[in-house]
Parts: structure tokens; C-alpha cells; sequence
């Protein structure tokens, strides 16, 4: 559907102005307006994703799978869902290998809560223009296939690491939306493929998740296995998940878009915060709750809770290290849950193994 699609072309003209301005003006990119249903070829494709087992354990992706086919599941009467990028700093920081590796996105205030605010404050603006008419805003908490959307809306394409993939933006950014019944509008020209032939994020995920067709399988994905898997790693996960304690970034790192992305300021609410990002994994894993609860407040990283964060960091520290010195202090954290007990067994035996390879070279030596 294109802006013509809309009865009242000026109108619809006007407000398409206007959410470029007032979103430059919040820091956020104006992705396009499409229409309220979504198309049934991404769909069925999505379904058989499904079926595969690819979602691992977030079982709500299927029970909200219903939900995707129109918007007015979200919102009655919906006909438009408005679609706004907001870029975070990427690559950020290097972490230093002995602090452990926590993704560029998570750094700093929690995207779901900036993302909201400033789209509820954009809301606020179109009903001016739209008298009577509801709007409602979603971050990433919402069943809408926001990539989707924003694939209608010539924003950009899906990429074989199924990121959205903008020739502005690259893939670093988050993508929010607000559904409403008001007819709303807008579309860009029609992108060329991004990837082509490029295949460098297939070959750089470490847990080989990225399949290539547009879909991953979040089963074998480091940011799925340290933020949503809440189990115990096999030998094969931890050695994927290597020294990082929070999500991921290879794909990220691996796409040539993003060295091409425009240089620009960023929100100050993704400044990093050095108080967490600055401890070293030995520091990361003798947190107590409450100074973990601290540290992570209004972050993103609170919500795999504190053992999740021990059992993420025990695992990196067992990657990493061949300090025998580290194997007490993995040990005394023993006894809290048993996808912890059984990364702490299997870092100890790793650090055991290493630290022995190392001096049998140095007697060699």
C-alpha cells in the first residue's frame, strides 16, 4: 500500500513531514508507515522456523505467532503501523578479554525504556493531527514483526543474519513502532540486496546459527544461549559462548554495512557504564546480588538475574582462564543452581587441563 492508499494525500503528506522532524529532533529515524496486515509469504516462512525448534525456549514467539497476521491484534481497528530506527553507539569500546565481552547494545540505559519514551512522546504529536484517533507504542514488546514492517516500507532488507540491513544505518540500531487506526503511509525506494554474495557473518558467528536464508537458529546463537536460554550449556554452547557474559556482536562486526554507516551523535542514555563494564570477570562473578541488582539498574542486562549472570561469567572465566588461582573462587559459588554448579565443574576442569598444557610447555621449554 502506498501514501496514495490514504484518502486525504495532503494529510498524510503533512504528517510524514512531520514524523521526520519531530523523530530527528528525539534522535530516532522515521522508517516508513505500513499497513496493518502482514505479508503471508514471511508468515508461512516464519511458521516453519517455528515448527524447526529454532526458537529454542522462548515458547512465546509461538504462542504470539497468531497475533502477527494483523495488527488490529494489538490495537482495534488498527490500519497503519508507523516504523522508527534508533542507532546505538557500534561498535563502542573494546572490552578487554579479562573483563569478558557484554554487547555494545547493553551498555548502556535499557533501549526498551528510551525507545518507549520518545515514541510516546511522537504519539502525543499525532493526535494533534488526528483527533479521536488511538495510538500505541511498542519496543521490542509487542508481537510485531518489525523487520518485516520495515522490509514493507523499503527501510531496508533482511540480511542473512536476519538483522535489518539499512544502507544509512547499517544493522546497529533498534526498531520500534506505533500502531494506530489512523491512515498513515510512507515508503522509500526499493533497496538492492544488501549481502549479495557476502557471506562473512555466516562464517564469523561462533555457534554457526546464522543459516543464510534470512533466518537463524537461535539455538546455537550466543546472545540466545546468555540471555535466553536459562539451562545448563552442553560442552559445544560453552565453547561458543567463549569469554562473552552478555550477548553477542560477531554479526554485527562481520557486516561491511556497518563500517559504512554514517557517523552521527548518539542518545546519551547509551553511554557506557564503566562501574559494570570495567570489572574484571574474576570481579563479575564475586558480585553479591544486591551490588549485581546495583549495577544493572534500568539495563537491559538485569533481566537474565543474577545466576544467569554467574553461570554466563563462570563459563567465560573457564574459556579463558589458566589460573588455577581462579578455580577456588569459581567454587565458592557453588550450591546456588545447577546450570551453574555444571559450568563451574566444567570451567574448573578446563582451567585444570590449560594451566597443566602451559607448564608441561614451560618445562619443555
Amino acid at each position: 500500500m502506498t501514501e496514495n492508499s490514504c484518502s486525504d494525500a495532503d494529510l498524510n503528506a503533512a504528517v510524514c513531514g512531520l514524523l521526520e522532524r519531530e523523530s530527528e529532533k528525539l534522535g530516532l529515524v522515521f522508517a516508513g508507515a505500513a499497513g496493518e496486515e502482514t505479508d503471508g509469504k514471511f508468515l508461512e516462512e516464519y511458521g516453519r522456523w517455528l515448527d524447526d525448534g529454532c526458537a529454542g525456549e522462548m515458547a512465546y514467539l509461538k504462542e504470539h505467532y497468531p497475533l502477527l497476521r494483523n495488527a488490529a491484534s494489538l490495537l482495534p481497528g488498527a490500519r497503519s503501523v508507523l516504523i522508527f530506527a534508533l542507532p546505538w553507539p557500534f561498535p563502542g569500546n573494546d572490552c578487554p578479554p579479562e573483563n569478558g565481552f557484554i554487547s555494545s547494545y547493553a551498555r548502556g540505559r535499557d533501549y526498551h525504556r528510551v525507545m518507549r519514551s520518545k515514541l510516546k512522546r511522537l504519539a502525543v504529536s499525532l493526535s494533534a493531527l488526528y483527533p479521536g484517533a488511538s495510538f500505541r507504542a511498542a519496543a521490542d514488546s509487542a508481537p510485531v514483526p518489525e523487520v518485516e514492517k520495515a522490509s514493507e516500507t523499503n527501510f531496508g532488507r533482511r540480511g542473512r543474519s536476519s538483522l535489518l540491513i539499512s544502507e544509512k544505518l547499517g544493522s546497529a540500531f533498534f526498531l520500534g513502532e506505533i500502531v494506530t487506526d489512523a491512515c498513515i503511509r510512507k515508503s522509500f525506494p526499493e533497496p538492492a540486496d544488501p549481502c549479495r554474495g557476502c557471506m562473512r557473518c555466516v562464517r564469523r558467528c561462533p555457534g554457526h546459527a546464522i543459516r543464510g536464508d534470512g533466518f537463524i537458529d537461535a539455538r546455537k546463537c550466543v546472545s540466545y544461549l546468555t540471555i535466553e536460554f536459562h539451562g545448563a550449556f552442553t560442552d559445544e554452547e560453552s565453547l561458543s559462548v567463549g569469554g562473552r557474559v552478555y550477548g553477542c556482536d560477531e554479526c554485527l562486526l562481520a557486516c561491511p554495512w556497518n563500517r559504512r554507516r554514517r557517523a552521527g551523535s548518539f542518545d546519551s542514555d547509551f553511554t557506557e557504564r564503566g562501574a559494570l563494564l570495567n570489572l574484571t570477570l574474576r570481579d563479575k562473578l564475586m558480585l553479591s546480588e544486591d551490588d549485581f541488582l546495583r549495577l544493572t539498574e534500568g539495563s537491559a542486562i538485569r533481566r537474565i538475574g543474577y545466576l544467569q549472570w554467574l553461570r554466563n561469567t563462570a563459563c567465560a572465566l573457564g574459556n579463558l582462564s589458566s589460573d588455577t588461582d581462579d578455580i577456588p573462587l569459581l567454587e565458592s559459588r557453588s550450591g546456588l543452581s545447577e546450570p551453574l554448579d555444571a559450568e563451574i565443574r566444567r570451567a574448573a576442569a578446563k582451567i585444570t587441563l590449560r594451566a597443566g598444557a602451559r607448564d608441561k610447555t614451560s618445562r619443555t621449554l
